[in-house]
């Protein structure tokens, strides 16, 4: 459940700088995020956290619970509030040269504690067709309440050192810190005529990411030989003991085969950069065959995506990854195509519309492993004819 209570209030001041008198708008906000989870007997950890049902001490597999693969659960009772306060100036320092700031506070309390941040904003209206904009921040991300909690999360995943799919637990951490961010945006808006045009550079500094630990790090640092028991792993290396004791082996054997479980936990990563350019254009034809046309294009063009070394127990299990272009180099297998674009041609006529999209997604380079070579150019293509019904039918 979410509740959410504003109080907004706005005005204008007596101040003019030549441009018109300051605005100012100042509010509050409650926020309250509850979460309530029942769990059935069998499954619940709290009554059988064994593999047998009904027995809460075993010698082995305690916590793996009855369904042992798939992970037992617990019931959850959540519940966290947040306050916070807010204020921001609009101010026209003359007719073509405004600045806007802004900030905002908020308690979380607990162990997540506060946050205050700024933000500027600048446009220059430079001629009729043409302005320019600019602003910096930062931003303030808390984990959530389950963030926060030791239970464990249970996935199913394929890793190669079995061939197989097996048990990844996540569990909450106590001791995460918020994450935060640098930003920073510069952009240009041209207005000619029929034409409309935009174009912003956008930058994003994230430290104390709010992350899960990498298995697939964890996975390669104790047994990078893939399947093989001949090759040499880390079983036996005693300044990876504490990695090995992640793991869950089959009758307590450090071996790729004998692989049950791996468990892990939400951190506070080291960080991600990123930036980019958006772009966009439009052109409305006037009368065209008794209608109106509208061409346009859109995209967005990824510069940088620079994730940082990852770590587990004080050792690093991944340098760090220039994620840019690339398929598959994070645990979710997401994709960061360079260039994104869409291409369209819309005409309408009185009740009848007619749409023509152009998508583009550019090729990628993907990194798994030494299988996969990358990807093609991606471009779903669509053609949409709308009718308007008139008022009243």
């Amino acid at each position: 459940t979410l509740t959410v209570v504003d109080a907004v209030m706005n005005g204008q001041l007596s101040i003019d700088f030549g441009g018109g008198p300051i605005g100012w708008a100042a509010g509050a906000q409650y926020r309250d995020n509850g979460f309530k989870s029942d769990v059935n007997d069998i499954n619940n950890i709290a009554l059988n956290p064994c593999p047998e049902e009904n027995v809460l001490n075993c010698a082995t597999g305690k916590g793996n619970g009855v369904f042992g693969f798939l992970g037992p659960l617990s019931e959850q009772d959540l519940d966290a509030s947040v306050y916070a306060a807010f204020g921001e100036l609009q101010v026209p320092i003359t007719e073509s040269l405004s600045l806007q700031l802004a900030v905002r506070h908020e308690e979380h309390g607990g162990d997540v504690g506060s946050t205050t941040n700024p933000k500027i904003a600048l446009r220059w209206q430079a001629t009729d067709w043409l302005a320019f904009r600019a602003s910096a921040g930062t931003t303030f991300r808390a984990p959530t309440p389950s963030n926060l909690l030791p239970d464990a999360n249970t996935t199913q995943a394929f890793i190669t050192q079995t061939s197989g799919y097996r048990a990844f637990d996540t569990t909450g951490n106590p001791t995460l810190k918020p994450e935060t961010a640098d930003t920073l945006n510069i952009g240009a808006i041209v207005r000619f005529g029929d034409f409309s045009a935009t174009i912003d550079y956008w930058s994003f500094d994230f430290q104390d990411t709010i992350e899960a630990e990498s298995g697939s790090g964890l996975l390669s640092t104790i047994f990078p030989n893939g399947s093989s028991t001949t090759l040499p792993n880390g079983c036996a290396n005693p300044a990876l003991a504490p990695l090995v004791a992640r793991f869950v082996f089959q009758g307590g054997i450090c071996s790729p085969a004998a692989i049950q479980r791996v468990k892990l936990t939400t951190i506070n990563g080291t960080g991600t950069k990123t930036s980019g350019v958006d772009f966009a254009a439009n052109y409305h034809a006037g009368d065209v065959w008794g209608g109106s046309m509208n061409f346009g294009l859109d995209g967005s063009f990824l510069l940088k995506y620079d994730s940082g070394p990852a770590f587990i127990e004080g050792i690093q299990v991944e340098a760090g990854q220039e994620l840019a272009g690339t398929h598959g180099g994070t645990a979710g297998g997401a994709s960061f195509p360079e260039l994104r674009a869409n291409l369209f041609a819309e005409y309408a006529r009185d009740i009848h519309n007619l749409r023509v999209t152009l998508r583009y997604i550019d090729s990628m380079q993907d990194v798994r492993d030494g299988r996969f070579g990358g990807t093609n150019i991606f471009g779903p293509n669509g053609a949409v004819f709308g009718y308007l019904l008139p008022q009243g039918a």
